[in-house]
C-alpha cells in the first residue's frame, strides 16, 4: 500500500520516503509516525494517539520524544517534503497538499510596494517614520 501526496510519496510495503522522486532514508519510529500521521488522510492524527502508537504510552517525556521525532523528521523530509506535515498547535499533526500557487497578497520582486517612507521625518537626523499610503499611478 503507498499513499501519494504531492511530491511525497510513502511506501508502506517497501519502508520507502520518496521526496520529488528521491529516497529519503528513515528511521523505523519517522516511517512509522509519517505513516500513521499519512494514513488518517488530512485528518488530525493527535499527540496521544501518535505517542500511544509509537511507544505504547502517553506521557510527558513520549510527548518530547514525540516533538524531537518530528523535528528530526522534517529535516530528513526538506523543505518541499515538510511542507506536506502541518502542526496543529496543542492537538497534533496532519499531512496537507502545500499550496502550488502563490498567494495574490505575497510580494512579487519588481512590484511596487505600497508600504513607502514618509517625507515628514528627516533621514539625516538617523529617524525614519513609515506610513501606509498607495504608490503613485503612472
Amino acid at each position: 500500500m503507498s499513499i501519494q501526496s504531492g511530491a511525497l510519496a510513502i511506501d508502506r510495503e517497501r519502508y520507502e520516503v520518496l521526496v520529488a522522486g528521491e529516497l529519503v532514508r528513515l528511521t523505523y519510529q519517522e516511517f512509522n509516525a509519517l505513516w500513521f500521521i499519512a494514513a488518517r488522510e488530512g485528518r488530525v492524527a493527535t499527540y496521544d494517539e501518535l505517542t500511544r502508537e509509537l511507544w505504547g504510552n502517553v506521557d510527558e517525556r513520549a510527548r518530547r520524544r514525540l516533538a524531537v521525532l518530528m523535528s528530526r523528521l522534517r529535516v530528513k523530509l526538506g523543505p518541499t517534503g515538510a511542507a506536506h506535515l502541518d502542526t496543529v498547535t496543542r492537538v497534533g499533526y496532519r499531512l496537507t497538499e502545500p499550496p502550488t500557487s502563490r498567494s495574490s497578497t505575497t510580494h512579487r520582486p519588481g512590484a511596487t510596494s505600497p508600504l513607502t517612507r514618509s517625507k515628514t521625518v528627516p533621514r539625516s537626523r538617523g529617524l525614519t517614520r513609515w506610513s501606509w499610503s498607495t504608490p503613485p499611478r503612472g
